[in-house]
């Protein structure tokens, strides 16, 4: 083993307590001299943007734009971080890891935090439909307000003005989200991007600021209903270039024993990779802080990867989404250019400039208004035109096959994914996120989250996250009053299919739900839509106390447009 020590290349009087320096050069010196290692020793270290390595990456479900990479970790091979131990607290806006055309790449064992997190909390003092009275830490979360606009910030940076904030109150007994809890996206005045459609129409609220007397911040936003006095305000202003973890087109990556205890964006990103491992990654509170908030989006995410997805003795707790999506990009023809020659659209703005097609995949046409598959077709080149459109050239002819209505999706650069032995809960939506047609085990977990612990879905019209699933096996878990904040069961099975047919098809097949334990407060255990294939077998419910029942009860399980449904041995 070849080991460099990062502080041997740490030089303190040109550089202070910014180590990214001395990360950046140990980085370059290990892939010139062919080291396995890099070390840091057990203690706290600082990072920040001065020495950082700029790259522009677009990335699913995070954007696209430059970066300042504290770890660029680039064209790098049989290579492990090792933190010994240590706490990495980031300063400013950064990318702690990117791990980018690399192969067997190891960080293990550390913790990372940042020094002013992505979003501002506080104590609400009193509310009504208008407004909203917040007593802020402004030691912990400094703001400003000037001409009745609200600037949070640090030293390094402040708030873009086109930022729209996740308001969500959070229960401090608990430290969960509130029970049946409400939540808007609170736009600062300054914000000129045009007001979004929609569902997210109504949650939308421009707000002004102004300071009491007493030093509480008000935030006036005509919302629907008033905040519960005595419950943390969480304001999210975080942005999801920020992510812990960026792993694109890399192979046998592996992060051991690391605590995420806040990231602006995802713990962890993976794109168009080859078999992620995630063992004891804990994405969590820091242990003693009255911090509410973990990560700013979810805890991990896997986009169009192959190999296998493992999560093991994982702890995904308090996020501002969920515990792990895995899911593909589903790409609508824009438009034919020829006989064996079409475009497609990246149509969700945080999925532009990544192209999830390569030649020999063989792809799914989907009919986009039953998502069910038309055929199949074998991709001979695929070129980005630009950020927006993908086009493809396919080995035969597809007249007759791909229609301008339809859409295509990438199940050849999809995962097996292993779930075991993880928890994932306090945050705001749902734990895990399961959408590929290749093997899915989750087994041994326990699932908190305040909306469903386990969605399997998929569509081609608003998320573009494509993945009709085909063998997925939920066993020996527990259910922990999931679905509190609305009235969520704890596994839903519904792709975005506004008229199922069971009789023309099915999106999903093959599901077994087996030997759970279901502690709810609500009956509902399953809603299952346009699955061929699924059991529901030997689980177990016992009512939970611990929040009041739903006022529009569940069934215990619920099927629509489903064949071949299973139920025995449930008690």
């Amino acid at each position: 083993m070849t080991v460099i020590d990062v502080l041997d290349l740490h030089n303190p009087e040109v550089d202070g307590d910014n180590l990214t320096p001395a990360t950046v050069a140990a980085i370059a010196k290990a892939k010139a001299s062919g080291a396995d290692t890099i070390r840091f020793p057990r203690g706290v270290h600082h990072f920040h943007a001065e020495g950082a390595e700029t790259r522009s990456y677009s990335v699913s479900n995070n954007g696209t734009g430059p970066r300042a990479i504290v770890f660029p970790l680039v064209g790098c091979h049989d290579l492990t971080i090792d933190g010994g131990g240590g706490e990495f607290v980031f300063h400013g806006r950064v990318s702690p890891f990117v791990i980018d055309r690399s192969t067997n790449v190891t960080v293990r064992d550390l913790s990372i935090d940042c020094a002013r997190p992505f979003f501002t909390q506080g104590l609400v003092l009193g509310a009504a439909e208008g407004y909203v009275d917040v007593m802020v830490d402004r030691g912990q979360f400094p703001y400003r307000v000037e001409g009745g606009e609200f600037y949070p910030y640090a030293k390094e940076w402040e708030v873009p003005d086109n930022v729209d904030m996740l308001m969500i109150e959070f229960d401090p007994q608990t430290k969960a989200p509130q029970y049946n809890g409400y939540w808007n996206l609170g736009r600062m005045g300054r914000n000129t991007n045009p007001l979004p459609t929609g569902w997210r129409a109504k949650l939308t609220k421009v707000i002004t600021a102004s300071e009491l007397p007493s030093g509480a911040l008000r935030l006036h936003g005509g919302f629907d209903r008033p905040y519960k006095t005595g419950n943390m305000l969480i304001l999210c202003h975080g942005s999801r270039i920020d992510s812990g973890f960026v792993i694109t087109d890399s192979a046998d990556t592996r992060i051991d024993s690391v605590n995420i205890f806040h990231i602006g964006g995802m713990g962890v990103i993976a794109q168009l990779s080859d078999t992620v491992t995630c063992h004891k990654l804990a994405v969590k509170l820091r242990p003693g802080t009255d911090r509410l908030l973990s990560t700013n989006a979810d805890a991990t995410h896997f986009v169009n990867c192959t190999g296998r997805i493992t999560l093991s003795e994982c702890v995904f707790e308090n996020m501002d989404d969920d515990g792990t999506n895995v899911h593909g990009i589903s790409t609508p023809v824009s438009r034919l250019l020829a006989d064996d020659t079409v475009e497609v659209a990246l149509m969700h703005p945080s999925q532009h400039g990544v192209n999830v097609y390569c030649p020999g995949d063989t792809v799914n046409v989907l009919d986009r208004t039953s998502l069910l598959t038309k055929g199949t077709a074998v991709v001979k080149t695929s070129e980005m035109t630009d950020l927006e459109h993908i086009r493809l050239q396919f080995e035969d002819s597809i007249a007759g096959l791909i229609e301008a209505e339809d859409a295509l999706d990438n199940p050849t650069r999809m995962p097996e994914v292993l779930i075991r032995g993880c928890r994932t809960g306090n945050n705001r939506p749902r734990g895990f996120l399961i959408t590929t047609p290749k093997k899915a085990v989750i087994e041994d977990n326990v699932f908190y989250n305040s909306s469903c612990g386990i969605h399997i879905t998929g569509d081609a019209n608003y998320w573009f996250e494509s993945g009709g699933v085909r063998d997925v096996t939920i066993r020996r878990n527990r259910f922990e009053a999931c679905g509190y904040a609305g009235n969520s069961p704890a596994v839903v099975v519904t792709p975005e299919i506004e008229h199922p047919d069971a009789e023309q098809g099915c999106f999903h097949r093959n599901i077994t739900v087996e030997d759970n334990d279901f502690h709810l407060h609500n009956a509902g255990m399953l809603l299952a839509k346009s699955v061929d294939g699924i059991r529901f077998v030997n689980n177990r419910y016992e009512h939970s106390d611990a929040y009041p029942p739903h006022p529009a009860p569940r069934k215990p399980t619920e099927y629509i447009a489903c064949r071949n449904v299973v139920e025995e041995g449930n008690q």
